[in-house]
């Protein structure tokens, strides 16, 4: 049954793909490398070849927010991955200095490059200019992200960026499958996580609305009291649910994450 679904959803993924995601993915993947180590170079860190830095370093030397965990862990990931850094036991040791332009640069060339994806670059470009005040705990995300409560940007990544497009879509695919196949169209409890502005919500409805309760979940109380005005059914219900941190501490059961 499990090889049966995987070959039916990579059958419509392959229908679905954009044909130049793989050089979008590529020059996508060196603006975030060149974010990274700029946000380093502005917190005093790695500024030249052989610099060595601890998290308890770096945590001391820029003041960070203690919020900001997971963003830091993340960025010294996209460092270590493309080669700029390496680890050594609890030391990551700064290889080489990136020759690439800065962010600004790549952005404004992949917003020309790619004009379908726009709104997602200037998306990246409002996250990138408030990461440094959000790392030391000037701001909070929503702020950033979404500023006087405004979903207009996000909103516009989800129903034009082709490669967000896809991705929602087959999330709604997936979804019509496990039912169909695993759970033979009974009804279940279904638990979303990160479910945002709720677009890949939308595609799970088109495909079902067979559930006996949806639990629809984001980190942002911005955006759960925003969806629960668009989603109406009585069997939805929303949560503030911070995936880094154990859901059974958050007031969540076991049986609540039977599927998401």
């Amino acid at each position: 049954m499990k090889l049966e679904i995987l070959s039916e959803l990579v059958e419509k993924s392959l229908e679905k793909w954009p044909d130049n995601f793989p050089e979008y993915e590529k020059e996508f993947n060196q603006c975030c490398l060149s974010i990274s180590y700029q946000l380093m170079k502005q917190l005093g860190l790695f500024s030249e070849k052989g610099a060595v830095e601890t998290i308890e370093s770096i945590k001391a030397k820029a003041n960070l927010n203690p919020d900001a965990k997971y963003l830091l862990t993340n960025l010294l990931f996209i460092l270590q991955e493309d080669g700029v850094l390496s680890k050594e036991e609890n030391k990551y040791i700064l290889n080489q200095v990136p020759d690439i332009p800065g962010p600004a640069e790549l952005l404004i060339s992949l917003c020309r490059k790619y004009p379908n994806e726009q709104a997602a670059f200037q998306w990246v470009a409002r996250a990138y200019d408030g990461m440094l005040d959000f790392l030391q705990g000037k701001v909070y995300p929503e702020d950033v992200m979404f500023p006087w409560g405004s979903f207009e940007l996000v909103e516009d990544v989800y129903n034009n960026s082709r490669i967000y497009s896809f991705y929602s879509e087959m999330t709604g695919l997936v979804m019509q499958k496990l039912l169909e196949k695993k759970y033979d169209n009974r009804k279940i409890s279904i638990l979303e996580v990160g479910a945002g502005t709720g677009n890949g919500t939308r595609h799970i409805l088109k495909q079902t609305k067979n559930f006996s309760s949806y639990m629809f979940t984001d980190i942002s109380k911005t955006l759960l009291r925003s969806s629960k005005k668009i989603f109406t059914d009585m069997f939805f219900d929303f949560k503030t649910l911070d995936i880094v941190k154990n859901p059974l501490e958050q007031d969540f059961t076991e049986n609540q994450l039977m599927l998401s």
